[in-house]
């Protein structure tokens, strides 16, 4: 059953939840990762230029203030959600391949 439906975004997307955070990360074809209170389903926050085209996934590898992103420009990046800044970019170099899916274990 659908809860709430947020605008933000165009395009495809892509979101991740961690289950003790309040904070829910979305992302799309429109290069940018948007950040949500999952209690007021309002956006705080959005993740821009790092990603030259559509963001694929989101996922968070063990806390709210780290989140991977991956897109079809086949990077992969790590993003500070506190400063909003990008942490670190992997360039997969496979500009026939997009970067689809990103698994992130803890620890």
């Amino acid at each position: 059953a659908v809860v709430s439906t947020q605008s933000g975004h165009y395009g495809r997307g892509s979101s991740a939840c961690l289950p003790q955070s309040k904070v829910i990360a979305s992302a799309s074809e429109d290069c940018t990762i948007r950040l949500w209170d999952r209690d007021s389903g309002r956006s705080f926050a959005t993740l821009a230029g790092g990603h030259n085209d559509g963001i694929t996934t989101v996922t968070w590898p063990s806390n709210e203030f780290v989140l991977g992103s991956a897109s079809t420009d086949s990077r992969v990046i790590l993003w500070d959600t506190r400063t909003c800044k990008v942490l670190s970019k992997i360039d997969t170099q496979t500009k026939d391949s997009p970067v689809k899916c990103i698994l992130a274990l803890p620890g």
